[in-house]
């Protein structure tokens, strides 16, 4: 049950929050006024444990410098690299079992160095840590019914990580223990988002729902959100064109356009035994994926991968995840669309990035890197310019 989930989750689960308000505006219009600008590569030289191939990474800022955090599943361990020189900072990882093991380590939230959360698949664990490792506390969450947390179909990446408000915590769940390719899985009973309590340690499921339009139909999209401004988390919804923001305060939700230039509607996947058709839809279907904040400039980065032919017609050869080219929208404080730039080279990965003072990094770790190595982690600086 729990591995159909996972699967369906990676392309995508898609929800909405009931009594919306919507937005509606010229977003679908091209706007030139602002613009991603490559503006440089910076590399950090990883050890043979280290995978230049990660999914989870995140950059804070310690003592006014910046730093990448990411997990490093091959060691089960965070490493924490320095912006400034590229080098090593502080790693520590765990053991899978023992009194002090952490099975399949997969995220981590960091607050400062003597208070970071991580957590594991299907969050059956989570702990607080200083950035030695030094174990601070154990949580065991429980419901109003005493039931443990567990994270249903939950996969950890950079779009989708725990994210920390007001001592607490929330990561994106479902609380229906159904098989993702049954319709009734994009019911309004579908909750998606837990809430953590860290003082009480209770969770509760938060009043976010998948769109009524998805009812009925299976659907692709991967679904990525991320803490905006004010309280309020801003979700990307791989099928729907809006972004939905959900103030953590008031409990209300909004509607905001915020439409790409270069897809349009997509359309669900007709229910099929087909593998093969199956396969194909999801390789072919362009869909809205990674939302990401940037607080530095106080904008919003939403993801857009393009539709994609199963066989390239000029070499005839069979096209992969890796060779669809991808967008990225540019969204004000105000979530009005005032640009979108196309990522024109094929050696970017659309699932590793990260915002730092300096501005949104993309992965160089695209499988069709012609310059890709091994035993480097690059990243590409773009820079964002806004016509006045």
């Amino acid at each position: 049950m729990l591995k159909n989930c996972i699967i369906y989750f990676y392309f995508g689960v898609l929800f909405i929050v009931s009594s919306c308000q919507r937005h509606q505006t010229e977003n679908t219009k091209e706007s030139a006024s602002a613009r991603l600008i490559p503006s440089g590569i910076i590399t950090f030289n990883i050890d043979q444990e280290t995978s230049f191939n990660n999914y989870f990474y995140d950059a804070f800022t310690i003592n006014g410098e910046d730093f990448l955090g990411l997990v490093n599943r091959n060691a089960n361990g965070v490493q924490v690299y320095s912006l400034t020189d590229g080098k090593l900072h502080k790693k520590f990882k765990f053991q899978e079992s023992g009194p002090d093991g952490f099975p399949r380590l997969r995220a981590f939230t960091f607050i400062n160095p003597d208070s970071i959360f991580i957590i594991n698949l299907y969050a059956k664990n989570l702990w607080l840590v200083d950035i030695d490792g030094k174990i601070k506390r154990k949580f065991n969450a429980l419901n109003d019914n005493g039931k443990p947390l567990f994270n249903l179909g939950a996969a950890f990446y950079t779009g989708v990580k725990p994210l920390f408000y007001k001592n607490r915590l929330y990561i994106q769940s479902y609380s229906k223990d159904v098989n993702s390719s049954d319709l009734t899985f994009f019911d309004q009973d579908n909750k998606t988002e837990i809430e953590i309590d860290l003082e009480s340690e209770n969770w509760k499921y938060v009043n976010i729902h998948y769109p009524p339009f998805y009812k009925g139909n299976l659907w692709v999209g991967d679904i990525s959100r991320d803490l905006g401004k004010d309280g309020k988390l801003v979700y990307s919804f791989g099928a729907d064109s809006n972004i939905i923001t959900y103030n953590l305060a008031d409990k209300r939700s909004e509607v905001f356009d915020a439409q790409s230039n270069f897809i349009g509607n997509i359309m669900p996947l007709v229910k099929t035994d087909d593998e093969a058709a199956v396969a194909r839809y999801f390789l072919e279907i362009p869909r809205y994926t990674n939302l990401v904040y940037d607080k530095y400039r106080d904008v919003y980065y939403r993801f857009v991968r393009h539709e994609l032919e199963s066989i390239n017609l000029t070499t005839g050869s069979r096209n992969t995840y890796d060779d669809a080219d991808f967008s990225i929208i540019i969204l004000d404080s105000s979530f009005k669309k005032i640009g979108e730039t196309k990522i024109e080279e094929t050696r970017h990965h659309i699932n590793s990035y990260f915002v730092s003072k300096e501005g949104l990094y993309l992965s160089n770790t695209n499988p069709k890197n012609p310059d890709l190595k091994e035993d480097v982690l690059s990243f590409t600086l773009f820079k964002l310019q806004i016509d006045n």
